[in-house]
């Protein structure tokens, strides 16, 4: 499966998963713990499936397992989130590779 299509999925489980969640419970949560569920969830998912998304766009980091936190936060914000989020990534990475002597 590809990367890209991983992390949507991941991303749309996420969401499921944390509305379910929120749901088969009778209290209601603030905005705060909803956040914090869904980051944990994301989480689990990222962990789980050893999903880094910085490692789509070759970016690596000194810090072991720190690109599955990354993206879990990320996923955690939900699809479409990670859709914008990809999109401008994909513009970036296209715009440096047009401009090699125009970094900053």
């Amino acid at each position: 499966m590809g990367d890209l299509f991983q992390l949507m999925i991941i991303a749309f489980l996420t969401e499921t998963i944390t509305e379910i969640i929120k749901d088969s419970i009778p209290c209601q949560f603030s905005k705060k713990i909803n956040k914090y569920m869904s980051v944990a969830v994301a989480l689990l998912f990222t962990f789980g499936s050893k999903l880094d998304l910085f490692s789509l766009f070759e970016m690596q980091f000194h810090i072991p397992y720190i690109g599955y936190i990354f993206s879990g936060l990320i996923v955690s914000r939900g699809s479409n989130y990670v859709h914008n989020f990809l999109g401008h990534a994909n513009d970036l990475r296209l715009h440096s590779k047009e401009n090699p002597n125009n970094s900053q």
